[in-house]
């Protein structure tokens, strides 16, 4: 039989083996149409694999083979012709093919390629996907750091092969040790190799087998990324190539660099990278490997990966007697930067070869990193060594301006008008602190807070030192109260409502007193979600301020940003974008661009374009203030958590789940290890989690999150806390989408009720909760109670 019969047949007899049997004769007739000795051929194989059904050969035969022909030498295609290519040496093969390098012969131009071909003894149908997948993949990579694919064909006899580019060059580590590299030109050499990983990422592939030999260098120094052979696509649904060969029957991996859900055969992500990665890195820094396995057996090399912890990259170097400088440099931000890569839960490692490469750029600049956390003393010791010249200038300078105080006597006067303010200020509030009975307070507060209360009442009256611990207190107690109903209404008309009437007799003649008590109250009255009580206050205190302060000045920022905060809950969108800004831009210059209000400025400004719709907009925003906040107060602190936590839930919003999970999963892993149960950023977290579950179709695994975030805002928050009802809305839509409507009928008219109680019937997000109403009972074919619903939002 031909060459080429021999293909067809083979083709046929691939797709006649997956049909039911029912469905096998037709398809050979249609296929074998007047060629009697194709359908002779077919139906005798078809029968030969139906005599090995249920025969114990049947396993072990391919796997056999498998290692008979991987062991026996391959057949030499040196000086074959392959379409315009001549094969030249062999670069290298392994146990599915060989890759050999070839020259254009056809005289069109010179040009020097790789071709990698299965072999032909080994062409089953599992590895002709592998190497499908594989062409695939470079096909749809396209980055200067990864070997791009030029052409894809088959021999004559059916044998795939595809073309791609030719890379002279040596593996990575080899290449740093005889170009001699130091410590930071191997680390910006290794940012060049996770870029090219992260485009991978993007393109959702993981390449699974990241090691020295498939990271060549050229001889100009330009690291190419080689050899996605095992590659595993992160959604499988994309490409019906990949769920068959990526499912978790088949392991494939090289052991030296493989990730501990490798070898135990648990679920592949973007943490198998970045484990290799690190094992990667740690050679390149440390110049060997984290575990020797010379000797071991397969289960001690298993044992080791997947349960022993390696020893610091700066250990290793000592161990084999590096420079002490080397050693040096390693120690601290590199070994923590390597150890969280090699940690052996995926979920404790970078969520993402991003977070990775960002840590590196942040030790290459001399700032912070995340692995080494974020406390003070570290970050103060970073900031010295980034600006020695800076810091010994300004310690200069502070010493002559303290030589030169009496020059400066002025601010001194200026500085006590603020401190008497501030004596009023907090003698006001122990005033209205002594007005609230304790007795009926205690039965709304935790016993915590409660005891803090009364002492805060006990030190009324005291030296100026306690006054401002008990306005600290008073703080202190105020958020941590459980905002119940009941509660809003106790400290409304037992507290804040006699504040007011007293603001008003108390200093009428003293202006910036007024206005920053109002502020205050009106900040409460925000937090309680009472705003119609807030806005005529937020309106004096703004008013004074813009009379008498300085456009920069950070009290009237304050009152402009309350201002921009308080129309964003009352959906006056445009007025509160035009207040936001001008709070940012005046805090960016009077405060810096670091500083905690303006961090909050850029953060809120963000949520106010997410509201508006305008996301793509909104998206810089998030990332600066998570940026600014990661760098300044560590990976773990509330507001770096809820930048984070937003971030993602922009990119979910928009579509974007493979950028949105990392932030999600990392927020959420965090809050449960960080954080008490009740803390708000840690029930975001929750909910974060539940609505990624729905977004990405597993409803079942949201539902219980969505409920916990219910349950846990109701007895934080209160019913009708808007944070709750965005929590209820989410349970009552997973419900629905999973056909449970009577069960999220209450949900979503709890949602409906108490925005008409909150927000008024004009409101929009009242509109969208009786539109929404209306759509579930009519999704139940309860028409007639369904149209009342769609009539009252049409009408409004």
């Amino acid at each position: 039989m031909s060459a080429i019969s021999a293909a067809r047949l083979q083709a046929l007899f691939s797709s006649a083996i997956d049909l039911p049997e029912g469905e096998r004769e037709t398809f050979l007739l249609e296929a074998c149409s007047g060629d009697e000795a194709a359908l002779f051929e077919l139906r005798s194989l078809l029968a030969m694999d139906q005599t090995m059904v249920d025969r114990t050969i049947r396993p072990i035969a391919p796997e056999l083979a498998r290692m008979l022909v991987a062991a026996a030498p391959a057949e030499s295609l040196v000086g074959m012709r392959v379409g315009a290519f001549e094969l030249g040496e062999e670069l290298g093969h392994g146990g599915m093919g060989s890759v050999y390098r070839a020259e254009r012969v056809d005289g069109s131009v010179a040009q020097h390629v790789a071709i990698k071909f299965v072999r032909r003894e080994l062409l089953d149908a599992n590895t002709l996907r592998r190497f499908q997948l594989e062409r695939q993949t470079l096909a749809s990579l396209d980055h200067p750091n990864i070997a791009r694919l030029i052409d894809a064909a088959e021999l004559a006899d059916g044998t795939p092969y595809f073309v791609m580019e030719y890379v002279a060059g040596e593996a990575i580590t080899e290449h740093c040790n005889n170009a001699r590299l130091d410590v930071r030109q191997r680390v910006a050499l290794f940012r060049i190799v996770c870029a090219a990983v992260m485009h991978a990422h993007r393109n959702l592939v993981v390449h699974r087998d990241l090691k020295p030999g498939n990271i060549l260098v050229s001889a100009a120094g330009v690291p190419k990324l080689l050899d996605f052979g095992i590659a595993k696509l992160l959604a499988t649904g994309i490409d019906p190539i990949a769920a068959e060969h990526t499912g978790t029957a088949h392991r494939y991996f090289s052991p030296m660099y493989s990730a501990p859900e490798q070898l135990l055969g648990g679920p592949i992500g973007v943490g198998c990278d970045v484990y290799a990665l690190g094992l990667l890195l740690y050679e390149l820094l440390a110049g060997s490997r984290p575990f020797d396995f010379t000797g071991l057996s397969a289960g001690q090399i298993e044992r080791l990966v997947t349960t022993v912890p390696p020893v610091a990259p700066s250990a290793a170097a000592q161990r084999i007697g590096a420079p002490e400088p080397l050693q040096r440099q390693l120690r601290g931000d590199l070994d923590g930067i390597v150890l969280r890569c090699l940690r052996k839960s995926p979920g404790e490692r970078y969520a993402s070869v991003e977070q990775l490469d960002a840590d590196l750029d942040n030790f290459l600049a001399g700032l912070p990193v995340q692995a080494r956390g974020g406390h003070g003393w570290y970050r103060a010791q970073k900031f010295v060594l980034r600006n020695t010249v800076a810091v010994t200038a300004s310690v200069l300078v502070a010493t002559a301006l303290l030589m030169g105080l009496v020059a400066f006597a002025w601010q001194a006067r200026i500085a006590r008008q603020r401190a008497a303010q501030l004596e009023q200020v907090v003698k006001f509030q122990v005033e209205m602190l002594a007005q609230v009975n304790p007795n009926l307070a205690g039965q709304l507060l935790s016993k915590d807070v409660n005891a803090l209360w009364n002492k805060a009442l006990a030190q009324s009256g005291t030296v100026d030192s306690e006054r401002l611990a008990l306005t600290s207190a008073f703080s202190s107690a105020w958020r941590r109260i459980n905002a119940t109903d009941a509660a809003r209404n106790l400290i409304d008309s037992t507290m804040l409502k006699p504040a007011v009437a007293a603001i008003d007799k108390q200093f009428a003649d003293q202006p910036l007193v007024d206005a920053a008590l109002r502020q205050t109250i009106a900040d409460l009255y925000q937090q309680l979600g009472l705003l119609d009580a807030a806005l005529p206050l937020q309106q004096r205190a703004l008013r004074i301020r813009r009379q008498m302060l300085a456009a920069s000045d950070p009290e009237l920022l304050r009152s402009v940003y309350g201002m921009g905060m308080l129309l964003h809950l009352r959906s006056d969108l445009v007025g509160a974008e035009t207040h936001l800004r001008e709070a940012l831009a005046g805090r960016r210059v009077s405060l810096g661009e670091d500083a905690p209000d303006t961090l909050q400025s850029i953060y809120e400004l963000g949520i106010l374009l997410v509201t508006q719709g305008r996301q793509e907009e909104a998206e810089p925003y998030y990332r600066e203030a998570l940026t600014r906040r990661r760098r300044l107060l560590g990976p773990e602190h509330a507001d770096t958590l809820q930048s984070m936590s937003s971030l993602g839930r922009l990119y979910s919003d928009l579509g974007r789940l493979s950028d949105a999970e990392p932030y999600i999963y990392e927020v959420f892993e965090t809050a449960r290890r960080t954080l008490p149960e009740n803390d708000l950023q840690r029930i975001v977290s929750i909910n974060n989690m539940g609505l990624l579950l729905r977004t990405r179709g597993k409803l079942l695994e949201a539902e219980p999150y969505a409920r916990e975030a219910v349950n846990l805002r109701r007895s934080t928050l209160g019913q009708d806390h808007p944070e709750t009802l965005v929590s209820v809305s989410l349970l009552s839509v997973v419900l629905q989408e999973q056909e449970k409507l009577a069960e999220a009928e209450p949900y979503t008219l709890e949602v409906l009720e108490s925005r008409h109680r909150m927000l008024g019937k004009d409101h929009i997000y009242t509109l969208i909760a009786t539109l929404n109403m209306g759509s579930l009972l009519r999704r139940q074919d309860k028409l007639s109670q369904a149209e009342p619903f769609f009539r009252e939002a049409f009408a409004r």
